[in-house]
């Protein structure tokens, strides 16, 4: 990013979703997560990552996508901010940066985007 070579893009939905989450999803965890994963993303904002709010209708297009993950019995604000980042993406025509454990989120829009515009970290 540094060298220009590509630009990383957060819709401001999945920015704010990240803000909430933990950094362990370990249910037994005793552990204080005080920060969660928006602490590590906000330090990328000063790294020339650019925050993106949708237009309302591009937020509509993104919520339909959320309907369809929702009829699959797959939703919640992570589903919400994976259909946000996915229909970015989409409309962008760039690579959609996902981990593994994530993936599930983005099935809904998986007809929308190519399957291979998805690059699992």
């Amino acid at each position: 990013m540094s060298s220009g070579e590509f630009r990383l893009v957060i819709p401001a939905v999945t920015f704010a979703v990240s803000c909430a989450m933990r950094t362990c999803w370990d249910e037994y965890c005793t552990k204080s997560h005080q920060s969660g994963v928006g602490t590590a993303v906000q330090n990328l904002l000063g790294r020339g990552v650019e925050l993106l709010e949708l237009t309302p209708q591009d937020a509509a297009s993104a919520g339909k996508l959320y309907a369809r993950s929702v009829d699959r019995h797959i939703e919640g604000p992570e589903v919400l901010a994976a259909c946000h980042s996915s229909y970015v993406a989409g409309v962008r025509d760039a690579p959609l940066l996902s981990t593994g454990r994530a993936s599930y989120c983005y099935s809904a829009a998986l007809g929308e985007i190519e399957r291979g515009q998805i690059r699992l970290i």
